[in-house]
């Protein structure tokens, strides 16, 4: 399920984004994390920008390179969060000026990875992957400090129930890698339909709408558990954007 994030969330470092952003009382700012000592004017050198996509084969995303990187220089993307690579090694792939990082996979039909701006290569501490469907980019940035940034591809809404609680268990146990003090994002294909916001729920905004399904209440679960914000639902969508 790919998220949006509405750009102006936080002051030193502005992402409109797709992803699960961490959510904070009142909303503003939407991070986990301790407040900013300082805060600097939005402007382009500080906005980070962070997406999502399935490529559904990194053979046929090589097929379209010239499509992916006109969409990564019109939208300005910095990490570009990649699911279902379907490739079995660790790789680097120098396309233009931007990298792409694939993390190996045991699961033919799983893999991950991220494709990454040169302006934000000095600054990766390291990519690892906790399992096949789970991937993370750890970054140093001046003034910000540690930023994370974890690509998930969930199972399909068919698949056994087993498999969503081991996807959702691994991704509990990626999260609690982290420290409290860091920035974290969530990217990926969550293959669920969160629905409408429920009195009191926190981490869906006025735009959510539809039926929640079964993964939805896996997903709406650990946004709750790990105080996370679906930004997709923030604001209106055309009817045929609106996808699991």
């Amino acid at each position: 399920m790919p998220f949006v994030l509405p750009a102006g969330a936080l002051g030193r470092l502005r992402v409109p984004c797709e992803s699960l952003w961490p959510r904070a009382p009142q909303r503003h700012p939407l991070v986990k994390t301790h407040p900013p000592r300082r805060t600097n004017p939005p402007d382009r050198t500080n906005r980070l920008r962070i997406g999502t996509f399935n490529v559904q084969s990194l053979g046929s995303l090589f097929k379209q390179l010239d499509t992916l990187l006109q969409d990564l220089r019109r939208y300005r993307i910095d990490i570009l969060g990649l699911q279902e690579t379907k490739l079995y090694d660790l790789g680097r792939f120098d396309i233009d000026n931007y990298t792409l990082l694939t993390l190996p996979a045991q699961e033919k039909c799983h893999g991950v990875g991220f494709a990454v701006s040169p302006r934000l290569i000095p600054y990766l501490h390291r990519v690892w992957a906790h399992s096949d469907r789970i991937g993370v980019l750890e970054m140093r940035l001046p003034q910000t400090g540690h930023v994370n940034v974890v690509t998930a591809y969930a199972p399909h809404s068919g698949r056994p129930l087993t498999e969503v609680d081991t996807f959702y268990a691994d991704l509990r146990a990626v999260m609690d890698q982290f420290s409290r003090r860091d920035i974290t994002f969530i990217t990926g294909d969550f293959n669920a339909k969160l629905g409408r916001r429920v009195q009191g729920e926190t981490f869906l905004g006025r735009h959510a709408r539809g039926a929640r399904n079964r993964n939805g209440h896996a997903l709406a679960d650990f946004c709750d558990t790990y105080h996370l914000f679906a930004t997709n639902t923030d604001f209106q969508k055309r009817a045929k954007n609106k996808t699991t």
